[in-house]
């Protein structure tokens, strides 16, 4: 992964100039010397770059996701040795001692070291069989693997304890029934060294002695510096949203929020009306990993949050939800070496931070029309349906000015007073007593894009000469046309590839050529179709069941998303002119309150007001709804027409 890191020392860019790394002044400057002239000069993170422009760079490494299971237990195991020797201080004496207790040569080891500070992930380690070729080809078959990473999960999933010689007389007797060269007992010694110690015991043991030996104490945080735990969790938002077109009321929307717990300040946070599930907790995290001025610019939110970057030491605190413990989840923390750490079930003192900072953006939020307040006492009759004004983008807009304006620079209580923004500032560039740990690094490029893509659904699909059909929509590139049709290596059945897509705008799907090791953009075959989201094809799908229509396409699809568009619309329409007629009668009937408090005390209102032709009376005696159908306002009384507003404009 090619990351910026604005260390001292480093080599930077602008442009296609390149700059040495002084240091970095403040969390938005860094003093840089000019490569060529030696001048020195300040210039802003935002602009600075790890290449130069005019070179692209490519990680040719497969996404984690794309990774087969038994490699990336190699590459666990290989990361397990290599750990102690990470960073400095190590020795050539440290690195051939670990070499000979694992059984390796310390070139290898240096070999691996390298690999993993170049790109600071854990697929950096994974074995690339697949490219390998002729004379240094992986002695074991892609068969073989299979066979073994199957038997070690049959024994892992009895629960009971197993030794290699057991795993390795299973594995003889598959590979020989299938006609296969099984492999040596020291090659599935160093499968099962390379295993999560803990997950074995989880199987072999149960959770809760797993729990007990291998999960970090319970208890307080003693977190040194930032971006060393992060915490996260999710609740619904104590407010009422309206849609972007009609503003109509939509319900409660959710918020997926990450804190750093050294310094307090907002990691990171996702809002939508969605239960919280793999694609709300990676955006979440996607938006704490990135540099945030571009998200500040499309919220049109002026200010600063200068808290970027992957997690150092990091542990993940969340509940207990079941998306965290997925694959997806699990393959992207444990490519960046990240920890989940469950909090314990019936004890929820251990999210106390972050459920804070989620009480802390509620309370606010209860000083916003459409709140629902925290509980019914609290709420009386307030109708929060009728009083909602805001959309999802316009709360988000809100969320992020209260964080960046009025959060992040009130005095902390758990800080010693000390602002959440101050914290983490003293905590990456230092003080006159503290040493910080430096800028984060950023990704950048091509890794933004793999990071973004590698957080978004998954879907696994054939592909036909005509393209890839998911949920009944078709779409289609040229870049499919090599890939169609193709069968699974030594199987009669057609191989299934990746996909990846967003849910918030399912007119482009992404394809993951694994030959090529890139995703490839595919868009509708019918590129007529409108955009719609994930909710609006369910939607739709929904539709036609309820009218039993089976079997249905896309045209079904389309026209059935276009039919509820315009049915909603009319609705909207409906439910605007009833919502202003009602107005208008409650201000008629206002002005007609007031009138009669001015005839109790002198004389009636169809004697005092200037009507002609007898409007006054009938504006006392008669229904509203008469007037409206026929007004003939004279002199000094006002008649409001549903349609128009105070200043006579059509709404």
């Amino acid at each position: 992964m090619k990351k910026l890191s604005i260390r001292k020392g480093n080599i930077i860019y602008i442009g296609n100039k390149k700059y040495e790394v002084i240091n970095a002044v403040d969390l938005k400057q860094a003093l840089l010397k000019d490569a060529d002239t030696g001048e020195t000069g300040l210039f802003p993170i935002q602009q600075l770059r790890a290449a130069p422009e005019s070179e692209t760079v490519k990680n040719n490494r497969a996404p984690v996701e794309h990774i087969k299971e038994e490699h990336m237990e190699e590459a666990k195991r290989r990361y397990e040795i290599i750990k102690p020797l990470l960073g400095a201080g190590r020795t050539r004496m440290d690195i051939g001692r670990r070499a000979k207790e694992y059984g390796h040569c310390a070139e290898t080891l240096y070999i691996w070291i390298n690999k993993y500070e170049a790109e600071g992930t854990l697929s950096a380690l994974a074995p690339m069989y697949e490219d390998r070729g002729g004379k240094g080809k992986h002695r074991i078959k892609e068969e073989v693997e299979t066979v073994i990473a199957e038997v070690i999960q049959g024994f892992m999933e009895k629960g009971k304890k197993f030794t290699t010689k057991e795993i390795h007389r299973e594995v003889k007797i598959k590979c020989r029934n299938a006609g296969l060269k099984a492999p040596h007992e020291n090659t599935l010694r160093n499968r099962i060294g390379g295993m999560s110690k803990r997950e074995i015991m989880k199987h072999t043991e149960g959770s809760a002695k797993a729990g007990a030996v291998y999960d970090p104490v319970r208890g307080s945080f003693n977190v040194s510096h930032p971006l060393d735990v992060i915490q996260i969790d999710e609740t619904p938002l104590d407010i009422i949203i309206v849609d972007e077109v009609y503003r109509q009321p939509m319900g409660r929307p959710f918020i997926t929020i990450a804190e750093d717990i050294c310094s307090r300040t907002a990691y990171g946070f996702y809002i939508s009306l969605e239960h919280p599930s793999f694609f709300t907790v990676g955006q979440c995290l996607y938006m704490g990993i990135m540099p945030k001025q571009e998200f500040l610019r499309e919220a049109g939110v002026e200010g600063e949050w200068d808290v970027w970057g992957l997690p150092q030491k990091v542990v993940i605190h969340t509940d207990n939800a079941k998306w965290y413990r997925g694959k997806d989840m699990r393959r992207f923390c444990d490519e960046y070496g990240w920890d989940v750490t469950f909090r314990p079930k019936k004890m929820p003192k251990y999210g106390g931070h972050i459920e804070r900072l989620i009480e802390t953006v509620n309370n606010e939020i209860h000083k916003l029309p459409g709140t629902t307040y925290s509980n019914p006492k609290e709420k009386g009759e307030y109708d929060s349906e009728a009083k909602a004004v805001m959309t999802i983008k316009e709360l988000e807009a809100w969320v992020t000015n209260f964080i960046v304006r009025e959060y992040h620079n009130r005095p902390h209580d758990g800080l010693n007073k000390m602002t959440p923004m101050k914290k983490y500032e003293i905590g990456i560039l230092g003080d006159e007593t503290t040493p910080g740990t430096g800028l984060p690094d950023i990704i950048q490029g091509d890794d933004a894009i793999k990071l973004k893509l590698s957080l978004l659904p998954m879907v696994e699909r054939t592909v036909q000469r005509n393209g890839v059909t998911i949920d009944s929509i078709p779409y289609y590139s040229d870049v499919l046309r090599q890939y169609a049709e193709r069968e699974e290596p030594g199987k009669k059945k057609k191989r299934e590839y990746v996909f990846k897509r967003d849910p918030r705008d399912i007119s482009i799907i992404y394809f993951y050529a694994p030959d090529l090791k890139e995703y490839f953009p595919i868009p509708y075959r019918n590129v007529s179709w409108p955009p719609i989201s994930i909710w609006d094809l369910r939607k739709a799908q929904k539709h036609l069941k309820d009218k039993n229509i089976e079997g249905y396409n896309e045209y079904n699809i389309f026209k059935a998303h276009i039919e509820r568009k315009r049915i909603e619309e009319e609705a909207a329409k409906k439910t605007k002119a009833v919502r202003r007629e009602h107005a208008a009668k409650e201000r008629y009937r206002e002005r007609e309150k007031m009138g009669k408090n001015k005839a109790a005390s002198s004389e009636p209102l169809h004697k005092t007001a200037k009507y002609a032709g007898g409007i006054a009376k009938r504006a006392v005696e008669s229904s509203v709804d008469d007037i409206f159908a026929n007004p003939k306002p004279s002199g000094d009384i006002e008649v409001i027409h549903p349609e128009k507003d105070e200043e006579g404009d059509e709404r």
